[in-house]
């Protein structure tokens, strides 16, 4: 009951969004983000590490370098794309 209190307390003191059209726009973006934009990523990431495989056996003559070059172009970064951002931030 105790906790109840506080809840409710937190409720009544929350600001309202100071403009409706603005979080209405921030909903669309975040709803766009997880329904196209998310699992677009996704099929990017897994086509980058089937080419990835290709492309570390053919950058492996170069040394050391030139494979984490690879692996950062081909896996690193689209993954990052991926989980790095918040939802509706593109």
């Amino acid at each position: 009951m105790l906790a109840g209190l506080f809840l409710a307390a937190n409720v009544a003191h929350a600001e309202p969004p100071s403009d409706w059209r603005k979080s209405s726009a921030n909903a669309a973006a975040i709803g766009f983000d997880a329904i196209v934009l998310r699992p677009l990523g996704l099929a990017v990431v897994i086509a980058s590490a089937g080419a990835f495989i290709p492309a570390a056996l053919l950058s492996s003559p170069g040394g050391r370098d030139s494979f984490n070059t690879a692996r950062e172009v081909f896996i690193t970064n689209p993954w990052n794309a991926l989980v790095g951002s918040k939802l509706g931030d593109f």
